[in-house]
């Protein structure tokens, strides 16, 4: 059954489901979702805010029953760096603080909430929290981004291919 903040995340307006990265078969955030992580991203229309629903499958394990540490990095390193380019900025990771606060349990649905914090010329400030609905942090993260050199943005990735 789906949890009702799926469900309204689902029926939600003012959000859109984002399509899978062209690579996705060799991403290892996004590759094999039935064994290691399942990951949906939706954005609110006006590009300033990512949510996702990550399940962390068998394959993500680390301490028996809950999700390893390196896995919850890696997913919410692409959540913020998928935050930036939602919001029209190509980035790459410079530094990221991930904050584990509760273990995080495999085989259940938790939220992912990004939002870009602030922008420094080519330096874009990304958070993130990783939930279990309605209040239950398990990770946070603060993370710095740099946006290359000549200004390409998203949008002109996404039409030049």
């Amino acid at each position: 059954m789906t949890a009702d903040w799926i469900r309204a995340l689902e029926t939600d307006p003012t959000f859109e489901l984002l399509g899978k990265p062209p690579n996705r078969e060799r991403n290892w955030v996004h590759a094999d979702p039935d064994r290691r992580l399942d990951l949906r991203y939706y954005v609110d229309k006006a590009g300033q805010r990512l949510v996702g629903v990550v399940t962390f499958g068998s394959h993500t394990e680390g301490h028996p029953g809950h999700g390893h540490g390196g896995a919850i990095a890696s997913v919410i390193d692409d959540a913020m760096g998928t935050t930036a380019w939602t919001a029209g900025l190509v980035v790459v990771t410079l530094s990221m603080t991930v904050n584990m606060r509760k273990v995080v349990p495999l085989n259940v649905p938790l939220r992912l909430e990004g939002w870009v914090d602030r922008i420094d010329g080519r330096k874009v400030h990304v958070a993130c929290r990783l939930v279990t609905p309605p209040d239950t942090v398990h990770a946070d993260a603060t993370g710095l981004f740099l946006q290359p050199a000549g200004g390409t943005s998203s949008d002109q990735i996404r039409r030049d291919g």
